[in-house]
Protein backbone atom coordinates (compact mmCIF):
# COMPACT_ATOMS: atom_id res chain seq x y z
CA UNK A 1 0.00 0.00 0.00
CA UNK A 2 1.21 3.60 -1.07
CA UNK A 3 -0.08 6.14 1.63
CA UNK A 4 0.94 9.67 1.31
CA UNK A 5 1.43 12.35 4.31
CA UNK A 6 2.16 15.66 5.73
CA UNK A 7 6.13 15.38 6.93
CA UNK A 8 7.25 16.56 10.18
CA UNK A 9 8.49 19.54 8.92
CA UNK A 10 5.48 21.35 7.42
CA UNK A 11 6.48 21.96 3.81
CA UNK A 12 7.74 18.04 2.88
CA UNK A 13 5.65 15.28 2.60
CA UNK A 14 6.81 11.43 3.43
CA UNK A 15 5.56 8.89 1.11
CA UNK A 16 5.26 5.36 2.73
CA UNK A 17 5.15 1.96 1.55
CA UNK A 18 4.53 -0.66 3.67
CA UNK A 19 4.02 -4.68 4.07
CA UNK A 20 6.91 -5.71 1.67
CA UNK A 21 9.69 -8.80 2.32
CA UNK A 22 12.96 -7.77 3.43
CA UNK A 23 14.22 -9.52 0.24
CA UNK A 24 12.70 -6.31 -1.69
CA UNK A 25 14.74 -3.78 0.20
CA UNK A 26 17.36 -3.29 -2.62
CA UNK A 27 14.60 -2.97 -5.42
CA UNK A 28 12.77 -0.97 -2.92
CA UNK A 29 15.67 2.00 -2.09
CA UNK A 30 16.15 1.84 -6.34
CA UNK A 31 12.47 2.69 -6.62
CA UNK A 32 12.56 5.10 -3.85
CA UNK A 33 15.63 6.67 -5.89
CA UNK A 34 13.53 6.66 -9.14
CA UNK A 35 10.46 7.77 -7.48
CA UNK A 36 12.40 10.90 -5.88
CA UNK A 37 13.72 12.30 -8.98
CA UNK A 38 10.90 12.27 -10.81
CA UNK A 39 9.49 14.14 -8.32
CA UNK A 40 12.27 16.34 -8.21
CA UNK A 41 12.11 16.72 -12.34
CA UNK A 42 8.63 17.46 -12.12
CA UNK A 43 8.33 19.98 -9.25
CA UNK A 44 11.18 21.63 -11.58
CA UNK A 45 9.18 21.52 -14.98
CA UNK A 46 5.83 22.47 -13.21
CA UNK A 47 7.49 25.99 -12.12
CA UNK A 48 8.52 26.25 -16.06
CA UNK A 49 4.77 25.98 -17.33
CA UNK A 50 2.90 28.98 -18.02
CA UNK A 51 1.28 30.78 -15.34
CA UNK A 52 -2.03 32.63 -15.51
CA UNK A 53 -1.44 34.79 -11.74
CA UNK A 54 -0.73 38.82 -12.73
CA UNK A 55 1.72 40.44 -14.59
CA UNK A 56 4.24 41.97 -13.15
CA UNK A 57 7.60 43.93 -14.24
CA UNK A 58 10.72 42.79 -12.45
CA UNK A 59 14.01 44.08 -13.22
CA UNK A 60 12.17 45.64 -16.39
CA UNK A 61 11.44 42.23 -17.72
CA UNK A 62 7.66 40.60 -17.82
CA UNK A 63 6.74 38.72 -15.58
CA UNK A 64 3.66 36.17 -14.78
CA UNK A 65 3.02 35.10 -11.39
CA UNK A 66 1.31 31.95 -10.73
CA UNK A 67 -3.02 31.86 -9.79
CA UNK A 68 -3.61 30.08 -6.48
CA UNK A 69 -3.15 26.40 -6.71
CA UNK A 70 -0.58 26.75 -9.51
CA UNK A 71 3.18 25.78 -8.71
CA UNK A 72 5.03 29.04 -8.69
CA UNK A 73 6.12 30.61 -11.21
CA UNK A 74 9.86 30.30 -11.89
CA UNK A 75 12.24 33.73 -11.35
CA UNK A 76 15.43 32.43 -9.79
CA UNK A 77 14.74 28.70 -10.20
CA UNK A 78 16.13 28.77 -6.52
CA UNK A 79 12.48 27.23 -5.11
CA UNK A 80 13.63 24.04 -7.77
CA UNK A 81 16.65 23.89 -7.25
CA UNK A 82 16.25 23.50 -3.50
CA UNK A 83 13.91 20.31 -4.07
CA UNK A 84 15.31 17.26 -2.43
CA UNK A 85 14.86 13.99 -1.65
CA UNK A 86 15.42 11.16 1.16
CA UNK A 87 14.83 7.58 0.17
CA UNK A 88 14.23 5.39 3.47
CA UNK A 89 13.76 1.54 3.58
CA UNK A 90 10.18 2.11 3.85
CA UNK A 91 9.08 5.88 2.84
CA UNK A 92 10.51 8.63 0.75
CA UNK A 93 10.90 12.46 1.82
CA UNK A 94 10.18 14.44 -0.76
CA UNK A 95 10.12 18.51 0.29
CA UNK A 96 12.23 21.65 -0.61
CA UNK A 97 14.37 23.43 1.69
CA UNK A 98 14.06 26.94 0.47
CA UNK A 99 13.36 28.86 3.56
CA UNK A 100 9.59 30.13 1.58
CA UNK A 101 8.74 27.02 0.09
CA UNK A 102 6.49 26.54 3.41
CA UNK A 103 4.61 29.98 2.60
CA UNK A 104 4.49 29.03 -1.17
CA UNK A 105 3.03 25.40 -0.45
CA UNK A 106 0.21 26.01 2.26
CA UNK A 107 0.18 29.83 1.55
CA UNK A 108 -0.46 32.82 4.22
CA UNK A 109 -3.24 35.08 5.30
CA UNK A 110 -2.20 37.26 2.52
CA UNK A 111 -1.48 34.62 -0.32
CA UNK A 112 -2.89 31.84 -1.44
CA UNK A 113 -0.96 28.37 -1.60
CA UNK A 114 0.80 27.69 -4.50
CA UNK A 115 1.02 23.85 -3.84
CA UNK A 116 4.30 22.70 -5.87
CA UNK A 117 5.12 19.58 -3.99
CA UNK A 118 1.54 18.35 -3.93
CA UNK A 119 1.34 19.43 -7.41
CA UNK A 120 4.26 17.04 -8.44
CA UNK A 121 2.62 14.26 -6.27
CA UNK A 122 -0.19 14.55 -8.10
CA UNK A 123 1.14 14.33 -11.25
CA UNK A 124 3.79 11.29 -10.51
CA UNK A 125 1.02 9.45 -8.22
CA UNK A 126 -0.55 7.27 -10.87
CA UNK A 127 2.88 6.44 -12.12
CA UNK A 128 4.90 5.25 -8.45
CA UNK A 129 3.40 2.03 -8.41
CA UNK A 130 4.57 0.76 -11.92
CA UNK A 131 8.05 2.52 -10.96
CA UNK A 132 8.37 1.30 -7.46
CA UNK A 133 7.41 -2.37 -9.49
CA UNK A 134 9.97 -1.70 -12.13
CA UNK A 135 12.41 -1.07 -9.94
CA UNK A 136 11.89 -4.09 -7.69
CA UNK A 137 11.12 -6.39 -10.50
CA UNK A 138 14.99 -5.32 -12.04
CA UNK A 139 16.52 -6.89 -8.97
CA UNK A 140 14.43 -9.88 -8.60
CA UNK A 141 15.04 -10.75 -12.00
Amino acid sequence: MISFEKGHDFHRFEIAITSLSSNTQRGIRNGWRKIGQELKEELIAETRKPKTGKLYRIKGKSHRASAPGETAARITGRYGRSASYIPRQDELEFGVSSPYGGYLEYGTKHMEPRPGLQNAIKAKQNTMPQTMEAEIMRVLL
